[in-house]
């Protein structure tokens, strides 16, 4: 242990340390240099080069009223000469921590320092550590490792004016095995700053001012706080952490489920305190279990809503296709009834029946035959203009919706579009069948005509 062996080599040392998570010092007036002479021996600097050393540490002894000092990488020996004036000499011995592993070597001296900073100037010397650091103790014999997140998100329903300044969720300081029987107040501090977190990540607003953290809540109340980092009480944090990670497990439902605790909260705090117990939490997930009840009903009927819209979309395509083989069905009818006619009228007025078709009932045949022809290519037209608009109003229908549903919600219950690209795959199909049958049969109507026709023939 360092504290112990320094205090074997330089005596009573205990009102002459200053530590920080960057340097551990010592200045002191040592009263007997002959003494510091022998202590200051090979055996004792290899035993406090090895535990210094063991951390990546570097250090130094220097008395500069003796042109002194001694580090890591050299030692000499402390020569007291008989004419050195031996009053009033100051030693300074000084290690210097890394920004990766902490390590408190005297609790009292590291406790003090912190206490003497604020809360902002924590956070902000936190800041410059590495993305991922250590802190031991060496004389409680605890570790916290602290990784900070690259990727912190915070509720768009959370205004936490120092969120840029600190990029900290309350993971980054939450640990739930350490030993209430320490002597430092680092592992408080954490847990402080944890739940300065929690609030700052749950709450309306907040902000961090010097050693002050301003906050405010609304839920069925509303309510305002300023207090002291000092003076914050963890007896809640355990509850406040479990509320916070409830919130935020699910990125798509952050914002419902901060709406449903804060409700809670508010009815569970008051004014003059601000501490919850564990039926907070589980009166939240109570609330949500009723809130997500009373909203199933609204998601099945928007989910219905949906569906009887597609539904009618694709209807539209089943009536297109119908229409067109309708404007078929009258076409075909037109030639049957016009053929029929004229073989009846030559029937009746017993007509030479080799040659069934005049001179003027050719041409009114071929005329039949052209008007077809457009027809059919209006039919065409008309029919690509409806599948367009049918298109255009599935995609309206699906956008409108995406206020209330997610898109994949939405995509799921469309079954991404199968039932919609399945008719309108069958639409195609028939169109193209029975155009193929429109053609077919405009070509076998005008050959026959032209061979029952005395005034049309074919030339070969």
């Amino acid at each position: 242990m360092i504290q112990k062996l320094l205090n074997e080599i330089l005596g009573d040392i205990s009102n002459s340390i200053k530590e920080s998570f960057s340097f551990y010092e010592i200045e002191l007036n040592h009263p007997d240099l002959n003494l510091l002479s022998q202590n200051l021996n090979q055996e004792n600097y290899d035993s406090l080069n090895t535990l210094i050393s063991k951390y990546n540490y570097k250090w130094d002894l220097v008395i500069d009223d003796l042109s002194y000092s001694i580090n890591q990488e050299k030692f000499d020996n402390l020569e007291i000469e008989e004419y050195d004036d031996c009053e009033n000499i100051t030693i300074n011995l000084n290690i210097y921590k890394t920004s990766n592993l902490i390590v408190i070597i005297n609790n009292k001296a590291f406790n003090n320092y912190l206490q003497s900073i604020s809360l902002q100037s924590l956070l902000e010397i936190i800041n410059t550590f590495d993305s991922y650091f250590i802190i031991e103790n060496e004389q409680d014999d605890f570790k916290i490792n602290v990784q900070k997140d690259e990727d912190v998100y915070i509720s768009n329903q959370c205004n936490f004016k120092n969120h840029i300044l600190y990029p900290f969720n309350p993971d980054t300081f939450y640990f739930d095995n350490i030993d209430d029987k320490t002597k430092s107040i680092l592992d408080n501090y954490f847990l402080k700053l944890s739940q300065v977190f929690c609030f700052a990540y749950l709450f309306n607003t907040s902000e961090i001012d010097g050693d002050n953290l301003h906050l405010s809540i609304t839920g069925n109340l509303t309510f305002k706080y300023s207090l002291n980092f000092k003076e914050l009480s963890v007896y809640s944090l355990e509850h406040y952490h479990k509320i916070y990670k409830w919130v935020y497990s699910e990125k798509n439902k952050i914002e419902d489920k901060i709406s449903i605790s804060r409700n809670i909260l508010t009815s569970y705090i008051n004014q003059d305190s601000i501490e919850i117990d564990n039926s907070v939490f589980n009166s939240i997930l109570s609330s949500n279990q009723i809130y997500i009840k009373g909203n199933i009903s609204k998601y099945f009927e928007v989910r219905n809503k949906i569906i009887e819209q597609i539904e009618q979309t694709v209807y539209d395509v089943n009536k297109s296709i119908e229409s067109f083989i309708t404007n078929f069905q009258k076409s075909s009818f037109v030639f049957i009834s016009f053929f029929l006619s004229v073989f009846i009228f030559k029937v009746v007025n017993k007509s030479d029946l080799n040659k069934i078709f005049s001179k003027e009932t050719s041409l009114i045949g071929i005329g039949f035959i052209v008007i077809s022809i457009l027809y059919l290519i209006a039919s065409r037209i008309i029919l690509s203009m409806e599948s367009k608009r049918l298109e255009k109003r599935y995609k309206n229908v699906k956008k409108r919706y995406e206020d209330v549903l997610i898109k994949q919600d939405i995509e799921k219950i469309l079954n991404g579009d199968f039932e919609y690209k399945s008719e309108v795959k069958h639409l195609k199909n028939r169109t193209l069948i029975y155009s193929i049958v429109w053609v077919l049969s405009l070509f076998i109507f005008t050959i026959a005509l032209f061979l029952a026709s005395e005034y049309l023939e074919i030339n070969f």
